[in-house]
């Protein structure tokens, strides 16, 4: 693992400039992995796959296309997910965003501490939001499902790429929810290819509902993770028909295995704090 992020942080520090640099998760093909938030089954993944939490000074986009162009210089042996933040977002109020620090800064491995931050010192004791995290599901869950049926039922013809956008928005929720249930996350970044990236390091959900092992696997997930407002930029809407049923199929068997799994979660988490309660 050393060997690997050697070769990746030259490029973050360069384009990022001064900045921290925390490892909260890898995994890779031969089962080694390590996660700062307990998950002993870390999906395995086809390279080195890095985890990243960067603290910079102030607010940059320059980390926004570092990730394609890590595993692009790597001939794809190495592939990282980078959660960027200023130093200013450990003051955050929300309770969840703040263990999801507690947890990454604590038992996350710092390898890159070009600035200082003073969470890595005086981090206190921070417990999970139950209550805001169930809250948040559901709410992720019923826009998910309501983008979901917009596009099954709809009767418009030559608007597939319409109807994909909508599949985009669904899965988009589904994923945002999971990461707040799982890791008590809530982004700074919405991009569909980063949340799934990021899903990734609880769950092996995204690489089954959404397999990219030929072109028509790669191209179908490329057509789920345009940005819906690209829609403003076409002149035509038509996609292939096969695509767009194939991947409603996709997004709706990510919905409801994904239910499943944040739900059981919820109910881990609330057994937890039942416990820690009466202790």
């Amino acid at each position: 693992m050393e060997t690997q992020l050697q070769s990746v942080l030259p490029q973050i520090e360069k384009t990022a400039g001064p900045c921290a640099v925390i490892v909260f998760g890898y995994n890779s093909i031969n089962g080694q992995s390590k996660s700062a938030f307990g998950f002993e089954s870390v999906p395995p993944h086809a390279n080195g796959h890095f985890y990243l939490l960067v603290f910079t000074n102030e607010s940059t986009n320059a980390l926004t296309n570092l990730t394609d162009s890590i595993s692009q210089r790597s001939d794809g042996k190495i592939s990282v997910t980078l959660l960027q933040h200023t130093l200013q977002s450990l003051g955050t109020k929300s309770q969840d965003q703040r263990w999801f620090f507690y947890q990454a800064l604590r038992l996350g491995e710092p390898v890159s501490l070009g600035i200082d931050v003073p969470y890595l010192r005086n981090y206190g004791w921070v417990r999970r939001d139950y209550e805001g995290a169930r809250t948040h599901w559901y709410k992720c869950e019923a826009m998910a499902g309501l983008y979901l049926e917009s596009a099954a039922q709809s009767q418009h013809l030559d608007v597939e790429l319409g109807k994909i956008a909508f599949l985009s928005q669904a899965i988009e929720f589904i994923a945002l929810g999971l990461i707040r249930v799982f890791l008590g996350y809530t982004p700074n970044q919405y991009g569909l290819k980063f949340l799934l990236a990021l899903c990734g390091h609880f769950t092996d959900l995204p690489s089954h509902c959404f397999p990219i092992a030929d072109e028509v696997g790669q191209k179908r997930l490329k057509m789920v993770c345009t940005p819906p407002s690209m829609l403003r930029h076409w002149d035509k809407l038509e996609a292939p028909e096969a695509d767009f049923d194939s991947l409603l199929d996709a997004c709706t068997r990510f919905f409801g295995k994904s239910r499943k799994l944040a739900l059981k979660h919820l109910e881990t988490l609330e057994n937890l704090r039942t416990k820690t309660s009466i202790s």
